[in-house]
């Protein structure tokens, strides 16, 4: 698909003689992206300029915390719809906001720290169009052998391999880029999404369709900032955290479902005397 929509784009231009930008991709629904920033003024532009090439029906920036000049950046996209908040609420507080405002049936997420050409991008909104619920990137190739992993990265790949799919190694939605259908986050509650693995954990034992299906190697260009670097450091411990809720989410479910039906005290009294 994408060396068929470059090529077409690279025949238009030719035949025009203008070079055009924009990357066609054949959707059978419509298509929202949410975009979450906070102080990513320097990368900002080029992440709204490659989502820009892709055929979406909306484009949400939530800008969280900014006390640069992310905000007029913004505002030179006019079809850009922002949302602003003074306080730092965090990335997945911020796409479950943005999730709350869409109204196409595949929601495209990415951060604004992370310049992410439209043709990677646009796997990740294809999958969902053909019949997967949630698209998760791939980031398996770029991780060390399991000795050498950090917490988090374990954690990951716990939570899948208990929910049964091993399959899926540390692929998580803690990862940008990904997508949803409007059908997963209209079971599981976009409120989910301000914990990205409890969302995870909802969309798999709900029986939808979770893979991974492209590989972006975001590691290379994420954003060091102080809460995110070193040993045991803030960011590392919250996602730990995320993931022990999922973990007991999914557990109390599985109760629920074991659980057996209370028997009246008439019930009790007729087993006893069988």
């Amino acid at each position: 698909m994408m060396e068929l929509s470059s090529a077409y784009v690279r025949g238009y231009s030719l035949g025009s003689g203008e070079k055009e930008s924009f990357f066609p991709l054949l959707l059978h629904v419509s298509a929202s992206a949410v975009v979450s920033a906070s102080n990513e003024a320097d990368r900002l532009d080029q992440v709204l300029n490659e989502l820009e090439r892709l055929p979406l029906q909306e484009l949400i920036v939530v800008l969280n915390g900014c006390d640069d000049n992310s905000y007029s950046i913004t505002r030179k996209h006019p079809q850009v719809t922002i949302v602003h908040y003074d306080e730092r609420l965090g990335h997945d507080v911020g796409r479950s906001i943005g999730a709350g405002m869409a109204r196409g049936d595949i929601i495209l997420f990415t951060d604004g720290d992370i310049p992410i050409p439209a043709e990677q991008l646009a796997a990740f909104m294809y999958a969902v169009d053909g019949g997967c619920d949630v698209a998760l990137n791939d980031i398996n190739p770029f991780l060390p052998l399991f000795v050498h992993q950090d917490d988090v990265t374990r954690c990951k790949s716990f939570l899948n391999m208990a929910l049964g799919r091993s399959d899926l190694g540390a692929s998580s939605l803690t990862a940008v880029p990904h997508a949803l259908s409007a059908g997963v986050l209209a079971t599981i509650g976009k409120e989910a999404l301000m914990i990205p693995p409890k969302a995870q954990a909802l969309a798999i034992t709900g029986g939808f369709h979770v893979a991974q299906v492209d590989t972006v190697n975001v590691f290379v260009s994420n954003r060091l900032r102080t809460g995110n670097m070193g040993q045991g450091n803030p960011v590392a411990h919250m996602i730990i955290g995320d993931h022990v809720e999922a973990l007991q989410t999914v557990m109390g479910l599985i109760k629920d479902a074991r659980s057996p039906v209370p028997l009246s005290r008439k019930d009790v009294a007729m087993r006893r005397n069988a």
